[in-house]
């Protein structure tokens, strides 16, 4: 069985604050999409949102490492052989 993760578990995790920051990222395709486990209740899949977190460190690492690669061959550029 999946573990289920509520509004209020995504707020004390810090993924969002309120309901219309999420239902606009949810629209963006920004953060995974809930299920409805009854009908007045949804839920995330909480294997979507550790999906959806790694993603985002690796998309930041990623930056990183290029921004990293601007900077190391603008320095060598700049560097004039003695």
């Amino acid at each position: 069985m999946q573990r289920l993760l509520t509004f209020d578990d995504l707020v004390a995790a810090g993924y969002v604050a309120n309901r219309v920051t999420l239902s606009r990222r949810i629209r963006r395709g920004e953060f995974p999409a809930p299920i409805r486990v009854s009908s007045r209740n949804v839920a995330w899949l909480k294997a979507e949102v550790d999906a959806w977190e790694k993603a985002r460190i690796a998309s930041r690492d990623a930056g990183r490492r290029g921004r990293a690669e601007i900077a190391s061959t603008q320095l060598c550029d700049t560097v004039q052989p003695a």
